[in-house]
């Protein structure tokens, strides 16, 4: 799946290509193309938000290029769990903090995991 690809696509506020929202919310993503995506608040690409219990974001050679936010121009996360698998997340740009990836504990207090595994891209 290519999400993006020549258009520009424009969350509003709420994550440019992808958001997610809730509670024990899940979301996989494999061999998926995330680019050309802003927002002008957070998660250009990706916004993963964990409301009472953490949500989760797996990314198996993933790309998420060319994307920009006010933080976090490629994935922002609060309160959830990343595990990135290979992919690349490249040519992305945040306003604030973040170009790549932005983290944090956010008000939900959940706190936040991101987990980096080098591997072969299959794209």
């Amino acid at each position: 799946m290519t999400i993006g690809v020549g258009i520009i696509l424009d969350g509003g506020g709420t994550g440019g290509g992808i958001f997610i929202f809730g509670s024990g919310c899940s979301l996989t993503l494999d061999g998926c193309i995330i680019t050309n995506c802003r927002n002008s608040g957070n998660g250009g690409g990706l916004l993963v938000q964990g409301n009472i219990s953490r949500s989760s974001l797996i990314m198996n050679a993933a790309l998420i290029e060319n994307c920009q936010a006010g933080s976090g121009g490629g994935v922002f996360a609060a309160g959830c769990d990343i595990e990135m698998n290979g992919g690349e997340i490249t040519g992305n740009r945040a306003n604030n903090s973040g170009g790549g990836i932005t983290t944090i504990a956010g008000g939900t207090r959940l706190g936040c995991t991101l987990t980096i595994n080098a591997r072969e891209n299959h794209r």
